[in-house]
């Protein structure tokens, strides 16, 4: 009998069990990464705002990946992410775009990725969250940070 990817295992005991998303702490870059790469479609849920904030960031509807061992480029609407996938499957994202309106957001992300289970017609997904902050003239930012998923795409 063949053995199942060892990303496979992992993902669909990450899938079943109760444990909550965790932030890549104590974990180490992978070595039998999963397939993570392609296009995903973003859904979001309501944002939390840090107080003050006004400012309306877009969300993009679909991120794009790329893979090289455990590292991760994205492209997140007009901002390009880099970071690292680990062990946990877990990714922890960052980068920095600079508007005329608005100054350098800085975005941050940091998901999960979940394998699709062999009985499921369903696909890989990423669960996790986006914070973005915007600074302010007075030395303040403003922070925006919504919960997402992603389907990716065939």
């Amino acid at each position: 009998m063949k053995a199942l990817p060892r990303w496979l295992c992992v993902s669909t005991f990450a899938a079943l069990s109760a444990v909550g998303f965790a932030h890549c702490s104590g974990a180490a870059p992978c070595n039998e990464c999963p397939p993570v790469e392609g296009r995903y479609t973003l859904v979001y849920e309501e944002g939390l705002f840090s107080s003050g904030c006004t400012a309306m960031l877009e969300k993009p509807p679909e991120i794009t990946m790329a893979r090289v061992g455990s590292l991760i480029n994205a492209n997140y609407g007009s901002t390009e992410l880099r970071g690292t996938l680990y062990d946990t499957y877990d990714m922890s994202l960052l980068g920095t775009e600079t508007t005329a309106a608005l100054g350098t957001i800085t975005t941050a992300l940091r998901v999960r990725y979940v394998a699709p289970l062999p009985s499921s017609d369903a696909g890989a997904t990423l669960t996790g969250r986006v914070t973005r902050d915007i600074p302010f003239t007075d030395g303040g930012q403003c922070s925006v940070e919504h919960r997402l998923t992603g389907n990716k795409l065939p």
